[in-house]
């Protein structure tokens, strides 16, 4: 009715073509992007992501409940999923090597959850099944480290040089325009 065209398919490259878009062959007016983001998971824990190492409690949890977990914060606005990995376990250990004020160690306290201060530097699988943590005076083990790893624009915004705010996300007018005129965003 509209005159909309639906693929499933895996695209790697639009381009601007006049008064369009080229996509994979063929001529589009307008082009809706639903290409989410993408983590850009560190070195220090790359080799263990999505087994060791996990994002999303609400994801991967479960499968790993009642068992000690540790939590890398990299900012003190993350302190608040070390007290969310409590509605799965009781042993939450907090790797903070920030400083933390007294109103926020308070919280914490008051979560049980345990504060290590020393630089994390390796993460590495234990023989156990779990997570070694290597510090330079010693190991942490546990059973699974959560992460949230910084995210960044996929390779299709960044071909497109498509205006984005402070925190990396595509903006967009109330029509859902981006910054390149035909190109909307979800």
């Amino acid at each position: 009715r509209y005159g909309i065209a639906m693929r499933a398919q895996p695209i790697d490259k639009i381009e601007p073509a006049g008064r369009g878009f080229k996509v994979a062959g063929e001529m589009y007016r307008r082009v809706l992007l639903c290409t989410g983001v993408k983590d850009c998971v560190p070195e220090l824990y790359s080799g263990c992501w999505g087994t060791h190492v996990l994002q999303c409690p609400y994801c991967h949890a479960y499968e790993v409940a009642d068992r000690p977990y540790a939590f890398l914060a990299t900012k003190p606005a993350d302190l608040d999923h070390a007290l969310l990995l409590r509605a799965w376990t009781k042993q939450v250990v907090l790797l903070a090597s920030f400083p933390l004020d007294d109103v926020q160690r308070d919280r914490l306290a008051r979560g049980k959850i345990r504060i290590e201060r020393r630089p994390l530097r390796i993460v590495e699988p234990a023989d156990d099944g779990g997570v070694r943590l290597r510090f330079d005076d010693g190991d942490l083990l546990c059973d699974r480290l959560f992460a949230h790893p910084p995210q960044c624009q996929t390779e299709l915004v960044e071909q497109l040089k498509l205006a984005v705010d402070e925190h990396d996300v595509v903006t967009v007018d109330e029509h859902y325009e981006t910054s390149v005129p035909g190109v909307h965003a979800a």
